[in-house]
């Protein structure tokens, strides 16, 4: 998801163009659409279901995440955050937005801003030191949306389309190094060779999280290669030097 997060938002109005084909988006019926961004299942978007954390079939409540960072000390309620993950689900709600926004739905595309508006705030201080995911000028870009009026029926014309489109600094839509963040992802993001990792698999040894694991050895974990699916071929390493250290 992340990979498919950044391909999704550093390229230019071409690229953005080509989304509803990189993630094979359908419309579902009933102003719903799902589409593959790597996630364990397809993800479905749409106005009706903009107050639902994507992926899942559980609402969205901030005053729930509040409660969870006055007791952030406890291990259950840090277990529970990790499980939520604010900021993946930020990344898959931005995805949302932008697939309603191809399909010129106004309301779907507010709706989504509107809850990524209310999650935002809660992890701005920390996403960049703390997370592999990055939001360059995402609250700017929610700000914009407060003042936003929708034609009657609420559907947009391209022009307007574009007007809404968030486009961030394409240089800072990358895969985080070490030295960046806490939690980077290095070895992975973007994926070496997507062929190693099949998308939603819940395999250890087809993980590139598991497998390319600096903590696992200087080639990661040996028992996930094979044959040709060797190390080299799927875990990014320093300079490419073939190995972590």
């Amino acid at each position: 998801v992340l990979s498919n997060f950044i391909a999704a938002f550093r390229g230019g109005a071409a690229d953005r163009a080509s989304l509803g084909s990189r993630f094979s988006v359908k419309l579902e019926g009933n102003g719903i659409l799902s589409m593959d961004v790597g996630y364990t299942s397809r993800v479905q978007c749409g106005a009706a279901l903009a107050q639902v954390y994507p992926g899942t079939s559980f609402e969205v409540s901030v005053e729930e995440l509040h409660q969870f960072a006055r007791n952030i000390f406890s291990g259950e309620v840090r277990q529970k955050l990790l499980d939520v993950c604010v900021p993946g689900r930020i990344a898959l709600q931005l995805l949302c937005l932008h697939a309603s926004l191809a399909v010129h739905d106004g309301a779907g595309a507010r709706a989504y801003a509107a809850q990524i508006a209310n999650l935002f705030p809660l992890v701005e201080g920390c996403v960049q030191q703390q997370t592999p995911f990055s939001f360059p000028g995402l609250g700017e870009y929610l700000r914009a949306w407060k003042g936003v009026q929708l034609p009657a029926g609420g559907a947009l014309d391209s022009g307007r389309v574009a007007e809404l489109t968030w486009w961030p600094e394409p240089g800072l839509m990358r895969g985080k190094m070490p030295e960046e963040s806490e939690v980077h992802y290095f070895p992975c993001v973007p994926l070496q060779d997507k062929a190693c990792f099949p998308a939603g698999s819940d395999n250890l040894f087809t993980s590139c999280e598991n497998c390319c694991d600096p903590a696992k050895g200087p080639t990661g974990d040996a028992s996930c290669f094979g044959g040709e699916w060797t190390f080299a071929r799927c875990c990014r390493t320093p300079g490419g030097s073939g190995r972590f250290y």
